[in-house]
């Protein structure tokens, strides 16, 4: 029997789009989960990481607004990913390859912990995009007075 998680990771358009050199050491050391509830807690921080890669793409494709997709996706014991796909849509096809593209990516996840058997384990990752297109110089400056006429 194959068991089922939940996962939220969450993406904004106000995510930076690099970590510091420090925070990027800092991930790279993290200590390996104890326990399912560990794993699943890293599982979803390494979803969150592929982040940007939907933010990028949203700003490429100038979508503006909220949007939210859900992946689901196997990951075995060992931490390799297989069966990505849509379980609920975004409304826009190339959203939704790039959600299925982050849980690829974001592979390959921790291995199991000793409480979670050897069973491939099915999850299902909401991704909420809150986007807002950035403002131009345009839209920001001032009009310009008028200019008397002599």
């Amino acid at each position: 029997m194959t068991a089922r998680f939940f996962l939220a990771a969450f993406a904004a358009a106000a995510i930076s789009l690099s970590l510091p050199a420090s925070a990027q050491d800092a991930t790279s050391q993290r200590p390996a989960p104890s326990d399912k509830k560990s794993w699943s807690q890293a599982v979803g921080a390494q979803i969150k990481r592929q982040s940007t890669l939907a933010v990028i793409k949203a700003r490429e494709l100038g979508l503006d607004g909220d949007f939210e997709v859900s992946v689901g996706f196997r990951i075995s014991a060992d931490g390799k990913v297989s069966d990505a796909r849509i379980v609920t849509s975004s409304g826009n096809p190339d959203l939704d390859a790039v959600a299925i593209d982050m849980a690829n990516r974001a592979a390959p996840f921790p291995t199991f912990t000793p409480d979670m058997g050897e069973e491939p384990v099915s999850l299902v990752a909401p991704i909420i995009l809150k986007l807002k297109k950035p403002e131009t110089a345009d839209t920001l400056s001032e009009p310009t007075p008028p200019v008397a006429a002599e």
